[in-house]
């Protein structure tokens, strides 16, 4: 059994609702899902999804009483990183069947089915993490935003050497969870740097498929093969669409979309990543807006045929679509 643990709030619902749909779509193994709701909206619209292996916790109802404290103190974007570690702890405590415990940020989609990232991970180890793997022109990052990503990161189930590391995560993000590049502080990820001294069971995952994301593909090529996508020759297991962004002038029936701003995504990459993806979406936010929710309140951003021009958006970043 594999749990997969989330969060988002209502801006985010389609992309994490795409996020669990590419896993279900991709994968019959046996998978269970908890989401902590990070408003009441979002609360709502999943019970009414009735899916049987989803879980749905409240902010109010999470269990984590220093986590609780916080939720009035800290700005919405630091109480969400904060909350992930929180979260996975809490679900790691008292799952007792599944063999791997995963967090997943809801802006990440599987494209291979999630035992093709599982299987290849050894028996010995008991913690799982990706590295950012910059390209060239971003390597300096890594002293502000961490060697590691937390948009995927594994635990085995009953593992003592994942429960210290997941104890001693969630207190280094109660204690502190900022962005502060000059102090070295990119929220509860810059973290992780210590694990590989730390943690003799720790995996490290070598893929190119795994945790391809903007700050990765500009040197790579993604090629659609029969039934799957390949990054610099290796298939594509689960991308993170960091920093995408939608804009919408409903009377021009156009749809601005920011790939990723302050990077270059290749060509290859808009056709074969982005455009599945991008097409899931639009399928979700009809679905949510059906639900009477609006544009604004879901992510999308209404924009003036002003602002459209003013953004710079490209003429390859501006399609007509129909919501």
């Amino acid at each position: 059994m594999i749990h997969i643990v989330t969060l988002f709030g209502l801006s985010y619902m389609s992309r994490g609702l795409a996020m669990i749909e590419s896993i279900e779509n991709t994968s019959n193994a046996p998978i269970k899902y908890t989401v902590l709701a990070m408003d009441d909206s979002t609360f709502q619209f999943l019970k009414t999804l009735k899916i049987s292996n989803l879980h749905v916790l409240h902010l109010r109802d999470f269990a984590d009483l220093e986590f609780q404290s916080l939720i009035k103190v800290r700005p919405f974007r630091e109480l969400c990183w904060t909350a992930a570690s929180c979260l996975v702890r809490n679900v790691f405590k008292t799952d007792e069947e599944s063999e791997f415990i995963i967090y997943v940020d809801s802006d990440c989609y599987f494209y291979s089915n999630i035992l093709e990232m599982t299987t290849n991970w050894e028996n010995e180890s008991n913690i799982f993490v990706h590295e950012h793997r910059y390209s060239p022109l971003r390597e300096l990052w890594e002293d502000s935003a961490g060697r590691f990503n937390v948009g995927v990161v594994g635990f085995r189930g009953k593992s003592v050497e994942a429960w210290k590391c997941l104890e001693r995560w969630r207190l280094q993000v109660l204690a502190l969870c900022e962005l502060n590049p000059d102090k070295g502080l990119c929220g509860d990820q810059t973290y992780l740097n210590e694990w590989p001294g730390l943690y003799p069971g720790l995996q490290i995952m070598k893929s190119a498929g795994e945790g391809a994301a903007p700050w990765n593909v500009e040197p790579l090529l993604a090629l659609r093969n029969t039934d799957s996508i390949s990054v610099d020759g290796q298939k594509l297991i689960f991308y993170h669409f960091h920093s995408l962004r939608l804009g919408v002038n409903k009377k021009l029936r156009i749809l601005s979309i920011r790939l990723a701003f302050g990077y270059s995504i290749p060509i290859s990459f808009r056709k074969f990543v982005y455009g599945p993806y991008l097409k899931h979406l639009r399928t979700l936010n009809r679905r949510v807006l059906g639900a009477g929710y609006t544009l604004n309140e879901i992510g999308v951003v209404e924009l003036s045929a002003k602002e459209i021009v003013a953004s710079g958006v490209s003429k390859q970043q501006l399609i007509q679509l129909l919501l």
